[in-house]
């Protein structure tokens, strides 16, 4: 039987461990950007609710 080396193997369990932590973090960085969007998104809508409540009024 032809079993791979201990390097080839430490080499491939690095990679995995390389592409999961790539994942992770790629993850995190978009959910973290969504959650600043939507953010945004309710201060514009705020502003936007103020202005037509001022106009409504005045």
């Amino acid at each position: 039987m032809n079993h791979p080396s201990l390097i080839r193997r430490l080499i491939a369990w690095q990679a995995l461990a390389l592409v999961i932590a790539w994942m992770v973090l790629a993850s995190l960085m978009t959910w973290q950007a969504l959650q600043r969007g939507e953010s945004q998104l309710d201060a514009r809508l705020q502003q936007f609710g103020s202005a037509l409540a001022e106009a409504a009024g005045g």
